[in-house]
């Protein structure tokens, strides 16, 4: 999986390892939309990791591409940043918020705040366009 970030310098691929130390976790927390730290995720039977010791901050404004090949970890990625799924380790934290401490009952009231296109784009065949939406 191959993130590639673009700003103002053009864009710049980001492989998902650290790029030198970038302070405490708490400092990081603050300016970022997106951070995780050092995340692992596993499924049961796997053969090996959908995600090894991710490490991406993502900050207000950036536009990120989210690249890679079949298997490669990116539905993992997005369903960790929805908090479909849990990481097996690491801190995943979107909009200022620790994923890990929010509560199932408070996960409706937080995706209200992200806007996520699907591939496959999710629609309720009952609803409008505008519902959908």
């Amino acid at each position: 999986m191959v993130f590639c970030r673009q700003g103002s310098d053009g864009v710049k691929v980001l492989t998902g390892c650290r790029e030198g130390n970038s302070g405490d976790l708490e400092s990081k927390v603050v300016g970022n939309m997106i951070l995780f730290e050092d995340v692992s995720k596993f499924y049961k039977g796997a053969i090996r990791a959908a995600l090894s010791n991710i490490h991406v901050e993502i900050l207000a404004g950036e536009f990120v591409f989210l690249v890679g090949a079949s298997g490669s970890g990116k539905s993992s990625f997005l369903r960790l940043i929805l908090r479909e799924e849990v990481p097996s380790s690491g801190e995943v934290h979107v909009l200022g918020q620790d994923l890990r401490r929010l509560s199932s009952r408070k996960i409706p009231q937080f995706r209200r705040n992200l806007g996520v296109i699907f591939q496959d784009f999710r629609l309720l065949p009952q609803k409008t366009v505008f519902e959908n939406i």
